[in-house]
């Protein structure tokens, strides 16, 4: 069975992933970073699967290391996303900084996949400016 972390779980990819976590048997532990407890968390089923680690600081590698302690992680999956009415500030943490520092965190603990969910045809041309942050924070993950 593989375990996962998931940042991002309260959007639609997240809420999608959860649920195909709860149905399947192939996944054990998934721990779910998030700023607050979301109302969909509560109805989840096999609640035994999952810890939440709620946190303002959803890059706080030491506390996200404490709650998963010696468990090994399989799977990061990088679901957060942002929306044209945030700050530019507000989008390059999500798109850019949130991005890599899960990826590091996913080679850190030496997990067999990360995934990062992103836009189709992003391009650092693009007129728009989440566009261009995401076609940044693409050529940056490929470094890694």
């Amino acid at each position: 069975m593989s375990n996962s972390i998931i940042f991002g779980a309260s959007g639609a990819t997240g809420r999608e992933i959860l649920s195909q976590i709860c149905m399947s048997p192939n996944w054990g532990h998934t721990f779910i970073v998030a700023r607050s407890m979301a109302p969909f968390f509560e109805n989840l089923p096999n609640k035994d699967k999952f810890t939440f680690i709620i946190t303002n600081n959803i890059l706080d590698e030491s506390l996200i290391l404490q709650k998963i302690g010696k468990t090994k992680i399989d799977v990061v999956f990088e679901v957060l996303g942002c929306n044209f009415n945030y700050s530019e500030e507000q989008m390059r943490y999500i798109e850019y900084e949130c991005a890599l520092s899960t990826a590091l965190l996913a080679q850190k603990l030496k997990c067999k996949q990360y995934s990062h969910v992103t836009g189709k045809m992003c391009s650092k041309s693009s007129m728009l400016m989440l566009m261009r942050i995401k076609a940044e924070a693409e050529d940056e993950l490929k470094k890694i």
